[in-house]
């Protein structure tokens, strides 16, 4: 999207490009390292883009909405059953919370 719209924005010397990211790119959580990853990545791409384009008039902000209810962690997320042993200390208070939560999605 960005480098669709970017090229007019550049041409008309203004323009606000807002990308939605998470807390998960602010901060880290076992078990989701590749979301946690992406989101660190979106923030990254933000801010650096938001330094190219500054002088052609065109902000760039990168925004965390915070939590809502959405079926993220329910039935639209997809499981792998294999687990390793060695992380269910850590992993298995990440479970349950995870099965609380999905309790509570959308049916």
């Amino acid at each position: 999207m960005i480098k669709s719209v970017l090229p007019f924005m550049r041409k008309r010397r203004a323009g606000h490009i807002i990308n939605v990211n998470s807390m998960g790119g602010y901060i880290t959580l076992p078990g989701i390292g590749y979301y946690c990853g992406s989101k660190f990545a979106l923030e990254a791409i933000s801010e650096t883009l938001g330094k190219e384009v500054k002088d052609f008039g065109i902000r760039v902000s990168a925004i965390a909405p915070g939590q809502f209810r959405t079926d993220w962690s329910g039935r639209s997320m997809i499981r792998t059953e294999r687990t390793i042993s060695d992380y269910d200390k850590l992993m298995d208070p990440v479970r349950k919370a995870r099965q609380e939560t999905r309790s509570t999605d959308y049916d």
